[in-house]
């Protein structure tokens, strides 16, 4: 879905939805839930013809000479986003990320049985400062077909997303019956002003859409010792996209990294947890 309303006026726009709505909680509250996100929208190109180190979905990684193409137990994972630091920084208002630099995203996804394993091993996010004399890996011999998604250049643009009411904030504030159904209603008119779809939308440092469970509770039990209000949203994949063939592997799934505060603040992106989740 394309945008179609400029990030200057989603908020009102928002903002007067909410307060045309019947809530039985108080409206100001309802615009607290809202958060800023930097969605991604994809291109479908010819990789041939995008330049070295572009942020992306799928395609080849463009790696550091000396990095190799990873893998899980013996077998080559698979590699689902490059996102160019130097491009994304303009919309990182909280100047979270480093202002320069590649972030890669790999993960292994069994080719058979469609699975992922739940040991965070297989999961592989690595930070490298090099933006220069990155060589585009061909494909490792053992990797399925399946892994090879369609190369899609990343445009960053600012958005609005909802907290989901799957999160444990709404375990301590139970919402009524009308509330609930509002809240799905408001969602979908999100949806519909900033030109997304919950299952096929992408973001950096966004609000998780969990579809199954809370997404910070998952992330928590994954890493030992981690509390789920100690991470920091930062990547979600909707595998919908009709740029894109994730559904290769996830149909109507979405795949969410996260992050605790002081692995982000010391920079250690290899301690980033993942999460996949599907209807």
């Amino acid at each position: 879905m394309q945008n179609k309303v400029p990030f200057s006026k989603k908020y009102k726009i928002i903002a007067d939805i909410i307060d045309n709505m019947n809530w039985d909680m108080d409206k100001s509250q309802v615009k607290s839930f809202l958060h800023y996100t930097v969605s991604i929208e994809t291109v479908f190109g010819n990789e041939d013809n995008m330049p070295l180190g572009i942020s992306k979905i799928g395609g080849r990684p463009d790696l550091p000479p000396n990095m190799k193409w990873e893998t899980y137990q013996g077998k080559s994972l698979t590699f689902f986003a490059q996102v160019n630091l130097k491009e994304f920084n303009p919309f990182d208002k909280n100047q979270l990320l480093p202002q320069s630099g590649m972030l890669y995203f790999f993960f292994y996804i069994d080719p058979e049985t469609f699975e992922y394993p739940q040991d965070q091993q297989a999961c592989q996010i690595f930070y490298s400062q090099q933006t220069e004399g990155l060589v585009r890996h061909e494909y490792p011999e053992d990797l399925s077909e399946l892994s090879y998604f369609l190369p899609c250049k990343m445009k960053f643009r600012e958005d609005y997303t909802m907290l989901s009411l799957h999160n444990p904030i709404f375990e301590k504030q139970a919402l009524s019956e009308n509330d609930t159904n509002l809240w799905s209603t408001l969602d979908m008119k999100i949806c519909e002003v900033t030109g997304r779809d919950i299952l096929s939308e992408h973001w950096l440092l966004g609000t998780p859409r969990s579809v199954e469970n809370d997404v910070y509770q998952d992330w928590a039990r994954y890493k030992e010792g981690s509390k789920p209000e100690e991470f920091v949203p930062l990547l979600q994949l909707g595998f919908a996209d009709d740029d894109t063939n994730l559904s290769n592997y996830g149909g109507l799934g979405l795949a969410y990294w996260g992050i605790t505060k002081q692995d982000l603040a010391e920079r250690k992106f290899v301690e980033a947890v993942l999460v996949c989740q599907s209807i």
